[in-house]
């Protein structure tokens, strides 16, 4: 009766050890694998059609850092490209690369409006973001010093 009793024993303690390192197992292919989402919105406050905007994703490459300064220099590598749906929403994947950036593309914008910048860096963890469409006479232009406008 004891022989029994260990043998069923010792079946269960194995197979329940097999259940927890295919539970492991499973979690770590998952979250080699597992990239995070980014939620864009382009909005109006007045009524114009935001769909079918054009957004360019980039992976960006970290190929200069000086460490005194704090100044980065990346390299651009095309991602993706994608258009917003009718609520001015677009969606990816962030890149496996530990930063990225969207590009809005201007020409989508109806006529007489605009955004104060088309590029946009994404943090590492940031997971939504949203850009507002206003008539152009609103928007501020100012020169950031190193030759861009914003």
């Amino acid at each position: 009766m004891k022989h029994k009793f260990r043998r069923t024993l010792t079946t269960a303690l194995a197979f329940f050890a097999m259940l927890l390192s295919f539970a492991l197992f499973a979690h770590a292919e998952s979250s080699e694998t597992e990239r995070e989402t980014f939620r864009g919105r382009i909005f109006s406050k007045d009524d114009i059609d935001v769909s079918g905007i054009e957004v360019v994703i980039e992976r960006l490459i970290l190929s200069y850092e000086d460490k005194e300064s704090g100044m980065k220099e990346y390299n651009t590598i095309h991602y993706t490209t994608l258009k917003t749906d009718k609520n001015g929403y677009f969606e990816f994947e962030k890149p496996t690369t530990e930063y990225c950036d969207y590009n809005i593309k201007t020409e989508g914008i109806p006529s007489g409006y605009g955004i104060t910048r088309s590029w946009h860096f994404i943090d590492p963890g940031e997971t939504y973001g949203e850009i507002e469409i206003r008539p152009v006479a609103d928007i501020e232009i100012k020169n950031n010093g190193s030759g861009g406008v914003f």
